[in-house]
């Protein structure tokens, strides 16, 4: 083989190993994909209040967020179930969110990028590294009603990758573990889980509301059965009472002149009581009344609000 041979092979085994390299490193995997990536202002924003490492930014890149109407968004994000709200998704290796608009869910779109960021995070790690986090993961989660409750419908394969979002994006405090893994993609987890907490005590703030309604009215309805069965009792005895006394008024010698005005005066003095008791649950039939315009209206803010999270839901007519 002469030297020209020589080095032809060379160069080929140099390129084939040049190739192989390229194929398996991760890092120029997303820097060829992050090639002519820009986003959008407000992408850029949400980025920026997230705070992301350099390692995160890589992936952000790569993974080229962009926000995305209804139409557009439920074309690369479908969801089968019109009741769930699916706020963003990691699809074909690319971040899409939802372009909720309502002014209340203030720190939505930041949650959501840093869960759908950490999905993309996790088909990024090595076998041996999920395998690592999987018993924190399933520690936090077996020790979080919240949590199981949520993510009961994966299967355990994605309920691992669910469970890595969810812990960086909701929970405070977590085990040293998971905080020196979110640590190289946050530089302050906490400040991210803030942003969940920002817009999720909204449903909170008016889950609670209805809680408190629903104790008011059922205290008042009682106090409403209570109150009607003794007005009941007392206004079928007065009627009685009555009729008796006018039975009596009208029989000579019934009464003396005492005992007519001193009866009368009793029998007047219950009325009285009697329409009293009625105004009272007059009073407490309006006030329980208020109460279920306030519950139903917190109740059609609840929907309302869901709803703009709801990329499935009807568009509201025109």
């Amino acid at each position: 083989m002469n030297k020209k041979t020589l080095i032809g092979v060379l160069v080929i085994a140099v390129l084939a190993m040049l190739g192989v390299w390229l194929a398996n490193s991760q890092g120029v995997r997303d820097y060829l994909l992050a090639m002519g990536y820009e986003p959008s202002g407000e992408v850029a924003e949400i980025e920026k209040n997230l705070d992301l490492t350099d390692t995160a930014k890589g992936v952000f890149n790569a993974s080229r967020p962009e926000l995305e109407g209804r139409d557009d968004f439920n074309y690369y994000c479908s969801s089968h179930d019109d009741k769930v709200s699916v706020l963003g998704c990691y699809a074909g290796g690319k971040i899409y969110l939802y372009d909720i608009e309502a002014s209340e869910l203030n720190g939505v779109k930041e949650s959501t990028l840093a869960h759908e960021l950490l999905h993309a995070v996790w088909a990024r790690l090595s076998e041996a590294e999920k395998t690592d986090l999987s018993g924190p993961l399933m520690k936090l989660y077996n020790e979080n009603a919240d949590l199981s409750k949520d993510l009961e419908i994966y299967d355990e394969k994605n309920r691992l990758d669910e469970l890595h979002s969810r812990a960086a994006t909701q929970i405070v405090d977590l085990p040293n573990e998971l905080e020196t893994h979110y640590a190289k993609y946050f530089k302050n987890q906490d400040a991210v889980v803030k942003y969940y907490q920002q817009y999720n005590s909204k449903f909170e703030a008016l889950n609670n509301e209805l809680k408190r309604l629903e104790n008011e009215m059922a205290g008042i309805n009682d106090e409403i059965e209570r109150k009607t069965d003794e007005y009941k009792t007392r206004s079928g005895a007065l009627n009685k009472e009555i009729e008796g006394f006018n039975d009596c008024a009208n029989t000579a010698g019934c009464f003396s002149a005492s005992e007519f005005y001193s009866k009368r005066a009793e029998l007047v003095a219950e009325q009285e009581a009697v329409a009293s008791l009625y105004d009272e649950i007059d009073a407490l039939v309006k006030s329980y009344n208020a109460k279920v315009a306030e519950y139903n209206n917190n109740i059609l803010r609840t929907q309302n609000l869901q709803n703009s999270m709801n990329s499935n839901s009807a568009p509201p007519a025109v």
